[in-house]
């Protein structure tokens, strides 16, 4: 089984799965990335395009499912999966992930990529959503920190020493730049605990989101990262400063471990803010400093050690995984955590954006529309565009759309594509209403929207439905189509949802009274006074 060195990487790797995952080389992680590379490559240009060969790779992914290395299998199976929808080689894939040892990139790539898939699943993974169930990432997680916890128990760590300046650190697991949505949650935390608290607050990106194609699952979890921000100390955030850290690294790992271990002790913070529903360098400083999640999405967080909070009073589910996971004596409160919410400034025509002036305009607004506008969703635009003078909008990435009017001609002339919007506060002025498309995300988006007092339709799922809480109840997306077509014919309900949306923006507008109760426990915890809960005292 000797391995021709002229043999294209391609071919290469479909022997190898034909193989059944044997190789005359180490199945090392740098090889498995390659093979992730190619399996992504193979299955998505075929899923494009289709072509005779596609029955071979099949096979070839069958015969890579009967690997004895899990890794092999997992990779296999789920590029299976995104070939043929056999939902039963999706288990294959999960079963094997279980199995899997690695490094810290390659679990915390993993633990991503089936967070991702049940973050954002689309028509692609929405019928084997469910089989990633909360059990299943939370393994995935906390073997992913355990790795994480022995590396950074490997790094030299420095004395601790006497420090002047009481910081604050923030960690994210990705920083870019705004209207990303981490990234602004990170700011604003920092402008809150700075101006508001008069707090030292360091900003660290600990690259845990890795921008490289690692783990055993296809599609991975492949993030976007700002390299120039490695060189970048300081943050320019209105008229604030804001101290930065970003390892000089290209992906997660034990190099990254280490920069952000130097880092803490160079600060010594007291507080540490762990920014996301995932946050596996927070829970791994767990002991060095009161540690704290602020989750970003209204589900309950996955947390090891970490005290941490949800959006709204846990339900008998929440309160269920708290009890079973061992998490809820680190349970302090519910509080949604509140949005900077700008204030409308500049406007923008509707010339400027090519849109009908006589139209009733409904906004989409999101940075991940290409998996979030699914057919369910599409169903319901064209039961919306029933009303002659419905138009709808979209705003942020979309590099489907041409592949979504391709598939519903019927929407030409009556849907349009702005692009990306830089002041979304300026768009939300040049339409009439917006539209939530049902999502785990999006609550900023919604509350926006809110605050620019548009009737706002979302339905009770996820963040946007945390935001709309106060409005009129929507049970699915034909209630949302009939309400719709209703706002285009009534002025009176427009005004009412109008009055509702305000009323509803002032609720969830800021993040001072969050980082208040941060900083309350905080102090609870150092005066010995601090309990967990869920009766945990408002």
């Amino acid at each position: 089984m000797s391995q021709d060195p002229n043999t294209d990487p391609l071919t290469e790797f479909l022997l190898f799965m034909n193989r059944g995952g044997v190789r005359d080389g180490d199945v090392d992680e740098p090889f498995l990335q390659q093979q992730l590379h190619l399996a992504v490559a193979v299955t998505e240009g075929l899923r494009q395009q289709e072509s005779s060969a596609r029955g071979d790779v099949i096979t070839a992914f069958e015969k890579g499912m009967a690997a004895t290395d899990p890794r092999v299998r997992a990779l296999a199976a789920s590029s299976k999966y995104r070939l043929d929808g056999d939902a039963a080689a999706f288990e294959t894939a999960l079963a094997a992930a279980a199995d899997i040892t690695g490094s810290s990139g390659f679990l915390a790539a993993t633990y991503y990529a089936l967070s991702v898939i049940d973050f954002n699943p689309g028509d692609e993974f929405g019928p084997v959503r469910h089989m990633v169930t909360r059990e299943r990432r939370r393994a995935a997680y906390r073997k992913a920190l355990a790795q994480v916890r022995a590396e950074l128990a490997a790094c030299p760590r420095a004395p601790a020493k006497g420090q002047e300046v009481d910081w604050t650190v923030l960690l994210t697991g990705q920083f870019l730049q705004p209207p990303h949505a981490p990234t602004v949650t990170a700011l604003e935390f920092a402008r809150a605990l700075k101006v508001e608290h008069g707090k030292q607050v360091a900003i660290v990106n600990t690259l845990e989101m890795t921008p490289a194609i690692d783990g055993c699952i296809n599609p991975c979890a492949r993030y976007t990262v700002a390299e120039r921000m490695a060189g970048q100390h300081q943050l320019q955030f209105g008229d604030m400063r804001i101290p930065y850290f970003q390892a000089p690294v290209a992906a997660f790992g034990p190099r990254a471990i280490q920069f952000t271990a130097q880092v803490m002790d160079m600060l010594q913070p007291s507080l540490v803010i762990g920014i996301g529903a995932s946050n596996l360098m927070s829970d791994a400083f767990v002991g060095e400093a009161f540690s704290f999640r602020f989750a970003t999405t209204s589900d309950l967080p996955l947390v090891d050690g970490v005290y941490f909070h949800t959006w709204s009073d846990p339900d008998a589910a929440m309160q269920r995984d708290m009890k079973t996971e061992g998490i809820a004596d680190h349970y302090l409160f519910a509080k949604h955590p509140g949005f900077d919410i700008p204030a409308a400034g500049k406007t923008l025509t509707r010339t400027a954006l090519a849109l009908p002036e006589e139209a009733f305009v409904f906004a989409v607004v999101g940075m991940r529309l290409d998996t979030e506008v699914d057919s369910a969703f599409a169903a319901c635009m064209t039961d919306i565009l029933g009303h002659p003078k419905a138009h709808i909008a979209f705003a942020g990435p979309f590099d489907r759309f041409g592949d979504l009017m391709a598939a519903h001609p019927e929407f030409a002339g009556r849907v349009s594509h702005v692009g990306f919007q830089d002041d979304i506060m300026a768009f939300y002025s040049a339409v009439d209403a917006s539209l939530n498309p049902r999502r785990i995300g999006g609550g900023r988006g919604v509350a926006y929207s809110l605050g620019a007092g548009l009737p706002t339709l979302s339905l009770p799922y996820g963040d946007g439905g945390a935001a709309v809480k106060p409005l009129p109840p929507l049970a699915d997306y034909s209630e949302m189509a009939a309400r719709a077509k209703a706002l285009v014919d009534d002025t009176d309900l427009r005004g009412t949802y109008a009055r509702a949306a305000l009323e509803a923006a002032k609720d969830i507008s800021g993040r001072s009274a969050l980082v208040t109760r941060i900083l309350d426990a905080k102090a609870a915890h150092e005066g010995g006074t601090l309990k967990g809960g869920f009766a945990a005292p408002e």
